[in-house]
């Protein structure tokens, strides 16, 4: 094995604009890296959700995603347009790139699951690895507007030197040098007690409604007087004394998945993950148009701590499901060494 150059290598670690799932992949990811590697970090989640880590942020849009009408359904219109605009914007992206790329150049770019920055890596003749347990192709294959954009897709994700898949494959048979890994989630801790002192409620249920929000009908706490409810987000007035508010960064929210007995979300990567690593109860929320939500619900059905629910549920509150977390499995989640280690050997043998 060749040695570590004699400088610090230099990562670019591009990560999708799309939710949170994403950067909290990157996160736990950078959290095994930055000591080992200068990371630059190109992304638009608020700078309070990385913490502390040693990286330098360039606010950054990756890619598009999905535009989507609320947490559950995707504005197909709204996206095929945000998508072909976004591309216009090609070429000032990379000349952004070029000139941090001055200098002492990156060693490699990463992105988790964009894949224009792949392109990128092309251009400037620098290593990439692709980070995706599914990519834009799945989701937009699903869409007959954005059809014609497919083909462009695929060349750039193509381009990845290497592609570290983290569990949960969701198609992506195209892929090249792939490695299968590990999911990545972070192990939580209990923080039940802070969270419901004097264990005045019997059961905590923590509601995600995701980046993208969704109607919610807090006010029917007043029915479940046993039952704690959490959301994070701007607070909501009026709400009852037993839906707990919490603002964005107020708590680790691997120590929340862990701490609640149940998690009612839809089948996000980054929430999904979480729950099985931390053997907690999800109830799942269903919706249209996402490619990897069967993987997802398959996987958790396997593991014996899931549940569903329907959209009406989100009005009642009524979530009959309960956690016996003493008995859920978890999920084996060491993504984030594997990742973090494969990716400085990439430095190291190119």
């Amino acid at each position: 094995m060749k040695p570590l150059p004699s400088r610090c290598p230099r990562i670019a670690y591009f990560v999708s604009s799309h939710g949170f799932g994403h950067a909290a992949r990157t996160r736990t990811i950078l959290e095994k890296l930055e000591s080992h590697a200068a990371v630059t970090l190109f992304a638009t989640t608020p700078n309070w959700f990385w913490g502390n880590l040693a990286v330098d942020h360039v606010h950054f849009q990756a890619d598009i995603g999905c535009i989507q009408q609320g947490t559950l359904k995707i504005d197909e219109a709204a996206t095929v347009a945000a998508f072909r605009q976004f591309k216009t914007g090609f070429q000032l992206r990379l000349e952004q790139l070029r000139l941090l790329n001055q200098g002492i150049p990156f060693d490699l770019i990463v992105t988790d699951i964009a894949p224009e920055p792949l392109a990128f890596a092309a251009q400037l003749n620098v290593p990439s690895v692709l980070v995706a347990n599914f990519t834009w192709v799945e989701i937009y294959q699903q869409m007959a507007s954005m059809a014609g954009e497919i083909p462009d897709l695929l060349k750039q994700y193509k381009l990845a030197t290497n592609t570290l898949i983290p569990a949960f494959q969701t198609g992506m048979e195209w892929a090249t040098n792939s490695v299968a890994v590990d999911a990545v989630a972070k192990l939580g801790k209990d923080i039940r007690q802070v969270l419901n002192p004097e264990n005045r409620y019997q059961r905590l249920i923590y509601i995600d409604a995701g980046r993208w929000g969704t109607e919610i009908g807090w006010n029917n706490a007043v029915q479940f007087s046993d039952t704690l409810f959490i959301r994070i987000g701007p607070a909501l007035s009026d709400l009852p004394p037993n839906v707990l508010q919490l603002e964005f960064g107020a708590v680790s929210h691997p120590d929340l998945v862990r701490s609640v007995d149940v998690v009612v979300a839809k089948p996000g990567y980054g929430i999904v993950t979480e729950c099985l690593a931390n053997g907690t109860h999800w109830c799942c929320i269903p919706r249209d148009g996402f490619a990897e939500d069967d993987v997802l619900i398959r996987y958790a059905e396997e593991m014996g701590n899931f549940s569903s629910a329907d959209y009406s549920q989100l009005a009642s509150l009524d979530f009959p499901c309960v956690a016996l977390r003493d008995v859920a499995p978890s999920l084996a989640s060491d993504g984030a060494s594997q990742i973090a280690r494969m990716l400085l050997e990439k430095v190291i043998t190119s």
